[in-house]
């Protein structure tokens, strides 16, 4: 089986997505930065609801083999960093990083190197295409982003602040 998803966020996901960072930040209540335009909507996905997607197709007897698109939602990065914010209550500056400043910054940080060679992405995004998922498992899983945004803040807020 090959999976393809989104981009992803969730408590779990820190610096291993183009959202980590960004949610680490806001969490933490710091300076942080968005990767690409911010006006552009792009595909997300909840950790927890392609956990839950990418079960359904495991646990099938009939359906388990071939390459299967794990859909999310669009959002704009406005509207994501919005709620992103609100839940935090964070007030800090957020840059936007493009592809220069990226590759400058990749000098310093090994997940950021690896984030330029995609940048493309946050031009001009790639939607996957949910057929199939749909046709066999009925409709995809998909967390409001007014609940799912909330809650990473917060459990990355409270593992870094337990108290």
């Amino acid at each position: 089986m090959s999976d393809q998803i989104p981009d992803y966020f969730g408590p779990s996901a820190r610096a291993s997505s183009y959202l980590g960072l960004t949610m680490m930040g806001i969490a933490a209540c710091k300076p942080t930065f968005y990767i690409g335009k911010r006006s552009v909507a792009r595909e997300y996905i909840f950790l927890p609801d392609a956990a839950e997607m990418i079960l359904n197709i495991a646990l099938s007897d009939t359906h388990f083999t071939g390459v299967w698109n794990i859909p999310g939602q669009q959002i704009t990065g406005d509207k994501l960093l919005k709620l992103a914010n609100d839940a935090s209550g964070n007030h800090m500056p957020l840059f936007t990083l493009t592809k220069p400043a990226l590759r400058f910054l990749g000098l310093f940080d090994a997940d950021l190197r690896e984030i330029v060679e995609m940048y493309y992405l946050t031009k001009k995004p790639v939607i996957l295409d949910s057929h199939k998922y749909q046709t066999i498992f009925g409709k995809p899983v998909k967390t409001p982003f007014e609940r799912s945004i909330p809650y990473t803040i917060g459990q990355i807020a409270l593992a870094h602040n337990p108290h």
